[in-house]
């Protein structure tokens, strides 16, 4: 192995304490999008107008809704006390580290300004010019086919999936699984995660996630010629 590995993580609720930074936000503006849930898995909507009917709950709770206000509730979702140096070991190590969420763009932008990932990949709200909030969303990840995602990253990069590891904890990051060499279920919320998983990792730290990356990347370097 001439290269380091593609590390990939979920972010709600992996590099997150909180499971999902769409359901903070909903729940700190005190909003119920299980309505907009049932449309969208009965097939009624696309996943773009899930997020603009989402949104669209929090401009009629509050009428116009500035950026600074979302942002500043998206601050109060703690992070994984030992996120920085997880992610500082991984990349001294000369992996390249990403995220790629079906989240909030705004939080995964900010984890990535404190981290400096090598790519960021997370869905979009947009804004008018005063910097408000605009009932328009932009699917970036579709967050059932996250290995879009990473077949992009592993033919830009010139890796295989053996060359790749993918970090979740719901079944929506099953795709990530799917093609990737090493796949790890991090606190997952359905034991049939674990099963479709190389290992399963119960913890508060992300550190034992980067203990297994390295015995994986150990077992890859004694396969290379």
């Amino acid at each position: 192995m001439k290269q380091g590995l593609l590390i990939v993580f979920d972010m709600d609720g992996v590099l997150t304490e909180y499971p999902s930074s769409w359901e903070y936000v909903h729940r700190n503006i005190g909003v119920d999008n299980r309505d907009n849930i049932s449309l969208f898995n009965r097939g009624l909507i696309t996943y773009e107008e899930f997020m603009e009917k989402d949104v669209s709950l929090w401009i009629r709770k509050l009428g116009k809704v500035p950026l600074s206000m979302i942002k500043s509730i998206l601050a109060g979702i703690k992070l994984r006390s030992d996120l920085a140096e997880s992610i500082g070991k991984l990349k001294r190590e000369g992996h390249r580290v990403a995220i790629v969420s079906g989240g909030l763009s705004w939080l995964a932008d900010e984890i990535d300004r404190m981290e400096k990932f090598h790519y960021v990949f997370a869905n979009s709200i947009m804004t008018d010019g005063n910097g408000m909030i605009l009932p328009t969303g932009i699917m970036n990840v579709n967050y059932k086919r996250k290995d879009i995602s990473i077949m992009y990253l592993q033919e830009l990069l010139g890796i295989d999936r053996k060359s790749t590891v993918s970090v979740g904890d719901s079944m929506d990051d099953s795709s990530m699984f799917s093609v990737s060499g090493y796949s790890i279920a991090y606190n997952p919320d359905r034991k049939e995660l674990s099963q479709l998983a190389s290992v399963t990792v119960n913890s508060s730290n992300l550190m034992p996630v980067v203990e297994l990356i390295g015995k994986y990347t150990r077992s890859v370097k004694k396969q290379s010629p």
